[in-house]
């Protein structure tokens, strides 16, 4: 569906480079985003700074909010309790 919208809005435009089509698109996939979060009844904050939303954790399954909130602490200890390779690539 993504693919096809975007395709459709591009059709009369010229562009030359691989910059020039990400340029053109990127509006268009934010768009695309507003879109799908206000038909999907999730309303959601931007996080000032970043190019991302702020994530509601009502809007979460339970098993996604319990690790939403673990530290970076928290994972280094569960993974030294795994092994030294495991706390190396934490």
């Amino acid at each position: 569906m993504a693919q096809r919208w975007i395709l459709a809005r591009l059709r009369n435009g010229r562009l030359f480079s691989l910059a020039e089509l990400n340029a053109a698109i990127r509006p268009l996939m934010d768009d695309l985003n507003a879109r799908v979060m206000r038909d999907y009844g999730a309303s959601h904050a931007r996080n000032p700074g970043r190019r991302s939303h702020v994530t509601v954790p009502d809007h979460m399954p339970s098993s996604h909010r319990r690790y939403a909130e673990w530290t970076p602490a928290r994972i280094l200890t569960s993974a030294e309790n795994l092994g030294p390779s495991v706390a190396a690539f934490c």
